[in-house]
């Protein structure tokens, strides 16, 4: 899988490459806005991006809502996935903006599996 690169990017590509809206990157920014500093200008710097790399996770993992995540295992049902989220909520963390970051995503598929391996 080809690894996206820490270069300069703008909020909106951002946005692209994460596949979200902005209103969502405005809320996951929220929870570490404090680390990363403020955006000069319209680009964030290579540094700013890692750091937002390493928070919110590879944008070569796609970010899910829970209807995503149930599609992903089949077609379960809300109610399974949340009982299957009980078990490890205090790792997930908080759903932010609607939708799991790729770090979550990766959290979920630690302790649940990735979804081929469900079938």
């Amino acid at each position: 899988m080809k690894k996206t690169p820490v270069k300069p990017y703008t909020i909106d590509d951002l946005c692209r490459l994460y596949s979200i809206t902005r209103g969502v990157f405005f809320a996951w920014r929220k929870l570490f806005i404090k680390k990363l500093g403020k955006l000069q200008g319209r680009i964030y710097t290579p540094a700013q991006v890692k750091i937002i790399f390493d928070y919110v996770g590879s944008p070569d993992i796609k970010p899910c809502t829970i209807n995503d995540l149930c599609k992903l295992y089949g077609g379960i049902s809300r109610t399974v996935f949340f009982s299957w989220r009980i078990l490890f909520i205090k790792k997930l963390g908080k759903l932010t903006g609607g939708v799991y970051m790729p770090a979550q995503v990766n959290i979920i598929f630690e302790h649940v599996g990735f979804p081929e391996e469900t079938e």
